[in-house]
């Protein structure tokens, strides 16, 4: 009994820090920056938020430890494509493989993506490896962890080359509250690489509450760890709704500080019990005309 007192005062105590650390985030400048080389459709509808755990496969991209959150086989093919800021744009297409059922000891994935993206003036051909690995290690806590293989020929330049790794945890305090954290990109960068190019490493922050089984609310707050000297960032938020046994409606917004716009993201899904289809926009509130597009459809087994 006095176990469990402890593990809820613990659990109060991170989220607390979480929510002060986001709430912070509209004062001074965080940080997502151009890091996030691919972003899942429904974590692009959220606002780019959900770290603390989405129950989508491609939820990997942005806190391996959400391996762990699905319970059978799924295929995951996705596209996306759109301008990101003013003449900046990727169109990028690949797959996902996650398996986290029935008697795997260690939940994992695997992805490839190829595409092409234009960020200030540089144009790069890309191909991209993802690998997963995690697990929940008790009742209460989940990691993992992955690796990056990128693999950029620059138009007028030269190919480069980028191998990095992805730490995340995700604890549950209950079925209706998640807290989740996630260190992306760590490890040496080549510094010949340009700088909206880079798999930069940055920190994420977030938290997930589902008051009622049809309403999810997401929070993220996330920082660039490089090149970012005055500290800016973004806060994410998104909301989901069941609007019935098939039909999953989301909402969000990001704040950008390093970007310098905000956007608007929404997002129409259909849940089925074994095909699942996906549609993200991303939209700037003033700015930039034109918007980012995303898609995926996923079959689970």
């Amino acid at each position: 009994m006095q176990s469990k007192i402890k593990s809820k005062d613990i659990g109060r105590w991170i989220f607390k820090a979480a929510f002060l650390l986001c709430i912070s985030g509209l004062n001074h400048s965080l940080n997502f920056a151009r890091a996030q080389y691919i972003t899942g459709p429904t974590s692009m509808s959220l606002g780019g938020a959900g770290v603390a755990g989405l129950s989508s496969a491609d939820s990997v991209f942005i806190n391996p430890a959400s391996v762990s959150r699905s319970t059978s086989f799924e295929v995951d093919l996705l596209y996306q494509d759109g301008y990101i800021q003013n003449t900046d744009h990727k169109s990028l297409f690949g797959f996902l493989v996650a398996d986290n059922s029935e008697g795997v000891l260690f939940p994992g994935a695997i992805g490839y993506i190829t595409g092409s993206r234009l960020y200030s003036g540089y144009f790069s051909q890309d191909q991209m490896w993802h690998i997963t690995i995690g697990r929940r290690v008790t009742q209460y806590l989940r990691l993992g962890f992955n690796f990056i293989y990128l693999d950029s020929e620059i138009s007028g330049f030269k190919n480069f080359k980028q191998l990095t790794g992805s730490v995340g945890a995700i604890y549950d305090f209950n079925n209706q509250l998640s807290l989740g954290f996630s260190a992306e990109h760590l490890g040496e960068v080549d510094d010949e690489i340009p700088v909206p190019l880079k798999l930069a490493p940055h920190l994420r922050i977030g938290v997930r509450y589902q008051p009622l089984e049809l309403f999810s609310f997401y929070l993220d707050s996330s920082r660039r760890q490089s090149e970012n000297p005055e500290d800016k960032g973004a806060l994410h938020f998104g909301i989901e709704s069941l609007t019935n046994a098939f039909t999953v409606l989301r909402v969000g917004m990001r704040w950008d500080d390093y970007l310098g716009y905000n956007y608007f993201t929404g997002g129409l899904g259909f849940d089925g019990p074994r095909l699942k289809i996906n549609y993200s926009l991303q939209k700037a509130i003033k700015g930039p005309d034109g918007a980012l597009h995303g898609v995926d459809f996923r079959v689970s087994f």
